[in-house]
């Protein structure tokens, strides 16, 4: 089986009422939609785990049109779990549509990012993986990020990380930035990344960054 992680851009008349109220928004730092339900025929549900000014966030759910109700499951300061509900979006169900065909499957989370940017990721066969991001992209702007075999689990783990991000720390283990004692500098990742130092450590920073808030943050009862 391959993956791919996709990102998809929306026109503003496009954009759904969830990513309306949490995404689009300098009050959030990062919006992931952990669970979704998958009802075309009434609303959607949704859990999404959040980081960023949680107050202004929630009064947002509470303003924005096509969200029928919310509920805080769980939070701490800066961080927070929402239970959605929302009225249906056409964009989405077509997307679902698409990438649950044949042999696909979309697996959670699902990332969405500020101007109507969100990123999922599907498995299946290539053939089928092909054929179904060459339709999406004939009606929005698609980007594939990465393609690969999906044969480990923790891709999960890994889904937040930027494509840079994930080259970062493939370089430092490589170098043995992570050994212990270190056997490399931010200085040697540069050198694979071909980039400079301070550019190399803030990639590195910011994936071990979104790699523990997903371990940490991803049970309810943390």
């Amino acid at each position: 089986m391959k993956f791919a992680r996709v990102q998809v851009s929306l026109r503003q008349d496009q954009n759904s009422p969830i990513h309306t109220a949490l995404a689009d928004s300098e009050a959030s730092d990062t919006v992931r939609v952990r669970y979704g339900g998958f009802n075309e025929d009434g609303p959607r549900t949704y859990v999404c785990s959040v980081t960023g000014e949680i107050g202004v966030l929630e009064r947002r759910l509470e303003a924005t049109e096509g969200i029928l109700e919310r509920e805080i499951i769980h939070s701490r300061p800066g961080y927070a779990l929402f239970y959605v509900v929302s009225a249906l979006h056409e964009y989405e169900l077509w997307l679902q549509r698409l990438f649950t065909q044949e042999s696909l499957t979309m697996i959670p989370p699902v990332d969405l990012r500020t101007d109507r940017r969100f990123v999922f990721r599907i498995i299946g066969r290539p053939d089928d993986l092909q054929r179904a991001v060459g339709d999406a992209g004939k009606r929005l702007p698609l980007d594939v990020e990465r393609v690969g075999d999906y044969n480990q689990p923790d891709e999960r783990i890994t889904a937040s990380l930027t494509s840079r991000q994930i080259d970062a720390v493939e370089a430092a283990l490589s170098t043995g930035y992570y050994a212990s004692p270190r056997e490399s500098t931010t200085e040697d990742v540069a050198s694979v990344l071909g980039c400079a130092p301070s550019t190399a450590a803030e990639h590195l920073r910011k994936a071990e960054a979104t790699l523990v808030r997903t371990v940490f943050e991803s049970d309810f009862f943390d």
